[in-house]
């Protein structure tokens, strides 16, 4: 981790700058918004979402399970970075959510995919989530048709050996979300142990909202940038970003890159990225190594 900080930067404590964690195989920075001027993240800027679905989580999910913030998902972050592989921290919302971005060193298991409700999601494949992802095992003689028994007895202690069990660090958009409550309560139906699940509540709300470094998808990222220059859009509002006579157009109302022309995609990414907050997009041509770009609206 980086320890030392000049008068004026945005530490994570006074102690901690950034942490560096592995994400997809690189390495990812794990550092606030340097900008003392930033404002939250509009996809977490409402106030007021329908409930159900999108209703209060309690402070205590269940008896055992250890709600957590923003300092400890880092510390478990920081040792799964230094080589613990008994710990996994689960991003567990849905893939349009992740596009918009999540906490690096994480990994995917949408609720859907832990929930035997779901359609498609069935108990034979929960356990072999459990057992590839978790380290959970079945015990000798055991399948998935004792397991559902098990469950509905509500004693699995017969069924699965969790000595080896990984410690799970669940979150999903904020204490409004009930994706990670979901896993981690269908997991706890099943007999992890509740000790070896930990609730980061805040959730991407807090995250985003304390300005720490998230991952998303080249897509998002462009349609990010759209949104954070205000753009004003209806249906037949486009934002064209021509170079060497080719068009990218971008549908601001859906906020999703319709097509993807050879035209350096990341370097117009960084050259909108440059341009200060909340002013219009520069007249001067922007330039990359495919030619000149220039914004139209």
């Amino acid at each position: 981790p980086t320890l030392s900080m000049a008068q004026g930067e945005v530490g994570i404590t006074p102690d901690l700058m950034s942490i560096t964690v592995k994400h997809n195989g690189k390495d990812v920075e794990i550092i606030r918004d340097q900008d003392v001027g930033a404002t939250v993240d509009i996809d977490f800027a409402m106030t007021s979402r329908a409930c159900p679905p999108f209703c209060i989580q309690p402070a205590k999910l269940a008896e055992g399970v250890e709600t957590i913030a923003e300092l400890e998902i880092i510390d478990y972050l920081k040792k799964m970075n230094d080589g613990d592989q008994s710990i996994m921290v689960i991003d567990s919302r849905t893939k349009n959510w992740i596009a918009k971005g999540t906490i690096p060193g994480s990994k995917n298991l949408p609720w859907s995919n832990l929930n035997p409700k779901h359609e498609g999601t069935t108990t034979e494949g929960i356990v072999k989530i459990m057992a590839d992802e978790f380290g959970v095992k079945l015990k000798e003689g055991k399948d998935s048709f004792d397991a559902d028994e098990a469950i509905v007895s509500g004693n699995t202690s017969d069924v699965f050996d969790y000595s080896a069990a990984k410690t799970l660090v669940m979150f999903c958009n904020g204490m409004w979300c009930g994706q990670s409550p979901n896993n981690i309560l269908n997991l706890l139906k099943f007999g992890y142990p509740a000790e070896k699940i930990k609730w980061y509540r805040g959730g991407m709300q807090n995250w985003s909202n304390l300005g720490f470094t998230t991952i998303k998808s080249e897509e998002e990222k462009f349609s990010a940038l759209i949104r954070f220059f205000g753009v004003k859009s209806r249906c037949y509002s486009i934002l064209c970003l021509t170079a060497s006579n080719k068009q990218t157009p971008v549908a601001t109302d859906m906020f999703k890159l319709e097509t993807f022309p050879d035209i350096g995609i990341e370097a117009i990414i960084s050259q909108l990225s440059s341009v200060k907050r909340r002013r219009p997009f520069p007249s001067a041509p922007i330039t990359n190594a495919s030619g000149p770009l220039r914004s139209v609206i």
